[in-house]
This record gives C-alpha cells, structure tokens and sequence, in this order.
C-alpha cells in the first residue's frame, strides 16, 4: 500500500503546477485507502506554515451495486493495467532517443535533461471498465491534453 501512494504522490508531483486537478487526486487516493481517513499536508515557505487537514469523503457514497465477475476478468485487469510500476522505471529520462539528440545532450543523467520545461500536460481522461465483457470505454467530457510551448525567437 505504501508503494501505491507513494507512487501517486510521485505521479501528482511530476506534473506542472497548473494541471494538479484537488478532486481528481483526492478520488484516486480515496481508491488506495479505501475507508481510511486522508490527512493533506500543506507545506508554505513564505510565510511560513504548515497546515494538515483531515479531508472529508462527502455525504455522497457511491451506491455499490451486485456484478457478477468472470473468474478470468480480474487477472487480465490486474497484469494488464494495474500492477504496480517497477521502482527502477520511476527515473525521468527521455522517452525517444531522437528526442534526446535534437536536444544534444549524451549523458544519461536525469538531473541534465530539461526537455520537459516547455511542456504543459493536464491528465484528465477517464476510462470504465466492463466486467462483463473486458471492454474499456471512455468517459464523456474528459481529455488528457499535451502541448509544448515553442521558445519566442528574439526579434533583429
């Protein structure tokens, strides 16, 4: 358990600042947690402060309803989609090798590579999952959007 939610936390904290969507983070730890209590701690170096706040589930739980599962469904989910990322695989780097040569750099460490600092992502998109019959479907209304900003060229 552990493992997931640090995995969460690594995940929120990779994206830019303006795509942190409270709700979104706040659904998918509830998922880990389950009905255990979530405490959000707030770190704020000027002025300085440091507030934790028990965050409240809602009055609105959702309703559970009876499925039948096939004895088969939940491996398939399971190996496919949702085992646990390998820690080693954690390490940002440069997803394509072409990538990295546009941007001339050679060594591998994570630390040099800036290639992300003029991209802005917002991770929004959600899928359902039938149990019934395996089949992932995507909800209405949402998207996961990716989008680099050019450099302005300085003008003679």
């Amino acid at each position: 358990m552990d493992n997931q939610l640090l995995q969460l936390y690594l995940y929120e904290k990779s994206r830019s600042p303006g795509s942190f969507f409270d709700l979104v983070y706040h659904e998918n730890a509830r998922a880990l947690l389950h009905d255990d209590n979530i405490y959000r701690f707030e770190c704020h170096s000027d002025p300085t402060e440091l507030t934790i706040q028990l965050m409240e589930y809602g009055n609105e739980k959702p309703e559970l309803t009876a499925v039948s599962f096939d004895p088969t469904f939940s491996p398939y989910l399971y190996n496919g989609y949702l085992s646990s990322i390998d820690d080693t695989k954690l390490v940002d780097d440069v997803f394509l090798r072409r990538n990295k040569r546009k941007q001339g750099r050679n060594d591998d460490s994570p630390t040099s590579l800036k290639i992300m600092d003029n991209v802005m992502f917002a991770n929004g998109l959600e899928c359902k999952i039938s149990c019934e019959s395996s089949k992932v479907s995507y909800v209405l209304d949402t998207e996961d959007v990716l989008f680099r900003t050019r450099k302005r060229r300085s003008s003679i």
